[in-house]
């Protein structure tokens, strides 16, 4: 399978509660002795291109300087936590940031205790968490890796998906490990030393599973790139050495007031709150996600006979559901900036008689998800074509949890868009089933159904590299002329047909016995014979 972008647009969790309802720098010199200081960065309007794919550590005219948060806890977004003895601290808006994204809680309903020692289970549940909005964790196992944790409480499942194989080769690092091969310990504390380590190989994990650059720079005058970062830089144990410079030149880390790093101090909950959001920061600029804030949901709903739909949307209001689709997609794209999922729900027999066109417009990222408000699958229909469209290869587009039948000749859905295309748990019908002509774009085809009279799936142009457009556990039947089609017979192609054709790589299914041929110059998986 191919590399894939986590699915941060949270098509799949907001799916799954409606179901549910609808179901009957230089270092700072500030510091207040006990934690990380926050100094100055740059700010939003300065960001680079990042067209390279590229994290890069934190500098200006100044020196390295700690992440002032700009991008991951934006002035005047951030909920108040509700946390009395961190507001009084150094760490409140950190502390109020990892709630809002709701990667921490506190140790009581309105205390947080951001003095107290971390322990070694804890700092796993706050990189789990992170990690869970940025790239698809693993399922935790049935039986606990180490002796000393549990398989089956939160901490045991955080502490066992780090430690699991899977993430490691997801990710090309290791992001915990044991004590030993059968133990954890993980109640015991954590050194700023030790917790240098795993925040770097979070960093450098993350970074790997995009593709992305990593840029440390240097610690200070370039003349003397052996200084080091720290006047205690001996005391630093040498297997978390690097990482600890790494953090510094990233802004994630910076030293006491006297300038020491002091890597043999516990770390507290307060400064794994620093920690941790300094490191989201660095993901929100380099956009591997986003902020909450950033995600806004409108309701499409026919209604039932009985009772049906009452129009809205006219001033943009999300108070009641749209009652047809295409005008709900249209209020998506004025979003500016942001990631908006158009819900529709499923009627039994109350189909949505429209083609639509599917852009993201001014949004960052328009999805269709289709939720069904009956006992059996009830997924809404749609009868005509869907077309995804757009020109800005940065932007997604989301197909998920519908069925679309198409018309009598041409695609069921048609993709033009040059961005990125997801589609998934989709059941499609028509005599083309799904037809994609995009250029350098991709689209992922995953876990669908594909019923066409003529060809499945028509690949017309697409990027077909290795992080290219893949299908990946679907199941592709009819098609008198083809399963798939690919754009020509060069080696892309017919590397993607062998790829798609291998059930036992992808798990696709077809309606019969299968050959790869060459047709009219174009590469072929169709019925053997």
């Amino acid at each position: 399978m191919s590399s894939r972008p986590a699915r941060r647009f949270g098509v799949l969790p907001l799916v799954a509660a409606l179901i549910l309802t609808l179901a009957p720098a230089a270092t700072a010199s500030a510091a207040d002795g006990s934690a990380d200081s926050l100094g100055e960065r740059r700010s939003a309007s300065d960001r680079s291109d990042r067209s390279d794919r590229s994290v890069r550590a934190t500098a200006d005219e100044e020196g390295i300087q700690p992440r002032d948060l700009t991008f991951a806890c934006p002035d005047g977004q951030v909920p108040d936590a509700g946390f009395d003895d961190a507001a009084a601290s150094s760490f409140a808006g950190h502390v109020d940031c990892l709630v809002w994204y709701g990667i921490t809680t506190g140790t009581t309903a309105d205390t947080y205790s951001p003095h107290a020692a971390i322990t070694r289970r804890q700092a796993a549940v706050f990189l789990h968490n992170l990690l869970d909005d940025l790239v698809p964790l693993p399922q935790p196992p049935s039986t606990s890796r180490f002796d000393d944790v549990a398989a089956d409480d939160g901490f045991g499942r955080a502490i066992n998906v780090l430690a699991s194989d899977e993430l490691a080769d997801l990710l090309e690092v290791w992001i915990v490990s044991g004590t030993s091969a059968d133990t954890f310990h993980p109640y015991r504390r954590i050194t700023r030393a030790q917790m240098g380590s795993m925040v770097h190989r979070t960093l450098l994990g993350v970074a790997n599973y995009y593709d992305a650059a990593v840029d440390t720079g240097d610690c200070g005058d370039p003349a003397q790139p052996d200084q080091g970062c720290f006047p205690d830089e001996d005391t630093i144990p040498a297997a978390h050495r690097a990482s600890v410079a790494s953090i510094y030149r990233f802004g994630i880390v910076s030293g006491f007031v006297d300038g020491t790093f002091g890597p043999n101090r516990f770390v507290s909950r307060g400064q794994m709150a620093v920690f941790v959001t300094r490191l989201l920061d660095i993901f929100v600029e380099a956009e591997f996600t986003l902020p909450p804030g950033s995600y806004v949901t409108l309701l499409v709903d026919r209604g039932t006979a009985g009772a049906p739909c009452v129009p809205t949307g006219a001033d943009g209001s999300d108070e009641r559901p749209y009652c047809t689709i295409q005008p709900a997609i249209d209020e998506a794209r004025t979003r500016s900036g942001l990631v908006v999922t158009v819900v529709v729900v499923g009627r039994e027999a109350r189909p949505y008689v429209e083609s639509l066109v599917l852009s993201a417009g001014n949004a960052r990222e328009v999805s269709l998800a289709g939720v069904w408000a009956g006992t059996g699958d009830d997924r809404p229909e749609i009868r005509g074509t869907v077309r995804v469209t757009g020109d800005d290869p940065d932007v997604w587009n989301e197909l998920y949890g519908l069925i679309v039948e198409g018309p009598s000749s041409g695609p069921a859905v048609d993709v033009t868009s040059r961005g990125n295309v997801w589609v998934e748990l989709v059941t499609v019908e028509g005599a083309v089933g799904i037809r994609v002509d995009q250029g350098s774009g991709w689209t992922f085809l995953y876990d669908a159904y594909v019923d066409a009279t003529d060809v499945g799936v028509d690949v017309v142009s697409t990027d077909l590299g290795s992080t290219g457009t893949d299908i990946e556990d679907s199941l592709i039947v009819g098609g008198a002329t083809a399963y798939v089609r690919l754009p020509d017979a060069g080696a892309a192609s017919t590397a993607a047909a062998d790829r798609w054709a291998d059930t036992a790589l992808t798990r696709n299914g077809f309606g019969s016995d299968i050959e790869i041929v060459t047709v009219t110059g174009r590469r072929v998986i169709r019925a053997a014979g």
